[in-house]
């Protein structure tokens, strides 16, 4: 019975050590302030269009970050989410870009040819044309709206914005106007 006592001991302080948490005062300090640190971003705003979001870097006293280093790419998407159009951001801060279209797009003919890709709007025109269609019909759609200065594209119900912005390392915000990534 003693031995008996003498084991249940044993095994309750064992017990009761290996469930305690350790306490460990330990601090580092990064000493390389002028290291850069890339921000990953991948965000989709539904009902919300490009034209409203721009993606900007301010430090934490809300002033604007100049010279960084950045590729943002905003996609105006239909409902479904399939991509429109494509516009690399030209500045942070700002909502312009310039067009830009991925290797592997294949912009719709909308049935006026079969196995080719209308990527501008001069392609598209010229397709219309051979297959006896009105080349105003051309006109709205989204590879003739791309160059025209729209404030939203025919169809386009929300905005995914993917990219990278390089910060250094001092407390520093990404955001677009009412959301924002800490």
């Amino acid at each position: 019975m003693f031995l008996f006592a003498v084991v249940l001991f044993l095994v309750w302080e064992e017990s009761t050590l290996f469930f305690e948490p350790r306490l460990e005062n330990v601090m580092f300090v990064d000493t390389q302030l002028n290291e850069t640190m890339k921000v990953s971003f991948d965000i989709t705003f539904h009902r919300l269009v490009c034209s409203e979001v721009q993606v900007d870097a301010v430090d934490k006293n809300n002033e604007q970050m100049v010279g960084v280093a950045h590729e943002v790419i905003k996609t105006s998407v239909h409902k479904n989410g399939d991509p429109i159009s494509y516009k690399k951001q030209i500045a942070l801060g700002q909502a312009q870009g310039i067009t830009y279209l991925p290797e592997d797009y294949c912009g719709s003919c909308y049935g006026a040819a079969e196995g080719f890709c209308c990527n501008t709007c001069e392609e598209l025109r010229q397709v219309f044309r051979e297959a006896g269609r009105s080349v105003s019909l051309a006109d709205s759609s989204p590879q003739c709206m791309r160059d025209k200065n729209v404030r939203a594209m025919p169809g386009e119900h929300g905005c995914r914005v993917k990219g990278v912005v390089e910060v250094s390392k001092v407390p520093r915000r990404v955001s677009r106007r009412r959301y924002e990534i800490s």
